[in-house]
């Protein structure tokens, strides 16, 4: 057997990274290390130090502040294998992947509904709940995400920033970019897990 010789600190580290030894009291959620607790509790409250010199979007931690100003540069250094949408972080790429497997770990105790990522689900819940927190200051309008939000903000600017390279059409939305792209090409990229039916768009319930 290998003997690992650690120092003091790295042999405490490692003793909290088995046992998850930093606790969230308010959510009970575990971590390893104490940062990784420090950047969580900005969550519950409300904490957004980082802010974004180029739109004023303020965010939790560095990293993500790095990984929103690649939407504003434009960067996708993580791009699919299976079919070539680039992507700007691993964790986006990780999720993405999902679709193609048909993997769905997370479901809805409310209606059943099985979704790819925690985030998903979180929003998806808001529509049994009836919750729309983020609001148009256009025109009124609630909506259940600030992705949402920001997509509807385009309409009243006329902001289509996506265009097809096949025919020059412009969008508000990347996503509704390949939905008309498989409408025109016939392709249709997502498989059900459960049949086998394919389809043109991810989400189709």
């Amino acid at each position: 057997a290998i003997k690992w010789n650690f120092s003091k600190r790295e042999a405490s580290l490692h003793s909290q990274v088995n046992s998850g030894i930093f606790s969230q009291m308010e959510c009970g959620k575990r971590f390893c290390t104490s940062g990784s607790l420090q950047y969580h509790q900005r969550t519950h409250r409300g904490e957004k130090p980082f802010q974004c010199l180029d739109c004023g979007k303020r965010l939790s931690t560095s990293g993500s502040l790095r990984y929103h100003q690649r939407t504003h540069r434009g960067e996708k250094p993580f791009q699919c294998l299976d079919c070539g949408k680039r992507l700007s972080t691993s964790g986006s790429l990780r999720y993405h992947q999902r679709t193609h497997r048909g993997e769905k770990p997370f479901q809805c105790l409310d209606c059943g509904k099985r979704l790819s990522t925690s985030g998903s689900l979180r929003y998806h819940q808001r529509t049994h709940r009836g919750e729309k927190p983020f609001q148009c200051l256009d025109c009124g309008k609630r909506l259940s995400t600030s992705g949402s939000l920001r997509y509807h903000q385009r309409t009243h600017r006329g902001e289509k920033p996506f265009e097809s390279l096949e025919t020059e059409k412009r969008s508000t939305t990347s996503g509704y970019l390949q939905y008309h792209k498989g409408i025109r090409t016939g392709e249709k990229r997502f498989e059900c897990s459960d049949c086998g039916k394919r389809t043109q768009s991810e989400e189709t319930s």
